[in-house]
């Protein structure tokens, strides 16, 4: 499937014939088919697929964690090989350190690439003000609730200003209403700092009041089968309200998506 055209964006990441295979003694694996797909500045790019599809498998090879065993994966035209800052990695569980206040969780990066002190101290400030946790500054993580975890996590990611985002299920672990309201944070978090996302989910609602576009992978060996532009997440922002999601237009949205990954 062709992507939907984004000429008028810079371009952030292309993904060109990827594919991964995990070799055993026994057997090879087929994780993903070839993989084709281009990621523009202020894409919000949320993967949906059936359980095992490689979803995640796709994530790890962005961030450098895995590499393809054909194929290429190109950060604004450089190859991708290994981790850096320039990715920006938020996990299902946030992997804080618990004997770290919050701000020294959240300027860790930037202690280890020898930032001035100066400099930390006032982009710790700025991302803790802007994400609401300023005033949990010197608390330790232990005593933050889920949602604030996932709060200071997200920090953590954006004091390094990555060229993009990933986010690996990032609220799947968290209750339905804070699971909702983590949802209208990162959506207005994006909207004020333009960021580029990529985001994992297996929630039909979530990638739709979430992302710009929605990609579909196949049941395993993964390969897209759908790429879509969707701005339920721009009207949600404008209106202030989640009320799009009992419309007509939602509705049949939702169940084209239903109906794809269920004849997986």
């Amino acid at each position: 499937m062709s992507e939907p055209n984004n000429n008028e964006k810079q371009l952030i990441l292309e993904i060109k014939d990827a594919t991964l295979t995990y070799k055993s003694k026994n057997e090879e694996i087929r994780a993903l088919e070839p993989i084709n797909l281009n990621v523009y500045e202020e894409d919000f790019v949320c993967v949906l697929g059936p359980s095992g599809c490689g979803k995640s498998t796709l994530l790890k090879m962005i961030a450098g964690f895995e590499k393809p065993t054909s194929g290429e994966i190109l950060l604004e035209g450089e190859k991708i090989n290994g981790i850096d800052w320039h990715r920006g990695v938020v996990f299902q569980r946030d992997n804080l350190f618990e004997w770290f206040s919050v701000k020294d969780n959240v300027n860790y990066g930037l202690r280890m690439r020898k930032f001035p002190k100066k400099k930390i101290k006032e982009k710790t400030q700025a991302i803790l003000k802007q994400v609401g946790l300023e005033e949990f500054a010197d608390k330790k993580v232990y005593e933050l609730s889920g949602g604030m975890r996932q709060r200071a996590s997200i920090a953590r990611t954006l004091i390094n200003t990555p060229d993009i985002i990933l986010m690996d299920e990032p609220f799947s672990a968290l209750d339905a209403l804070t699971r909702e309201q983590m949802q209208d944070f990162l959506r207005a978090l994006w909207m004020e700092n333009k960021n580029t996302i990529f985001f994992i989910t297996h929630d039909i609602n979530e990638a739709l009041v979430l992302g710009t576009r929605v990609v579909v992978l196949s049941k395993r060996p993964g390969r897209i089968i759908f790429d879509e532009k969707f701005d339920f997440t721009n009207k949600i922002y404008e209106e202030g309200t989640g009320r799009l999601k009992y419309t007509d237009e939602y509705f049949v949205a939702r169940r084209k998506l239903y109906e794809l990954i269920s004849a997986q």
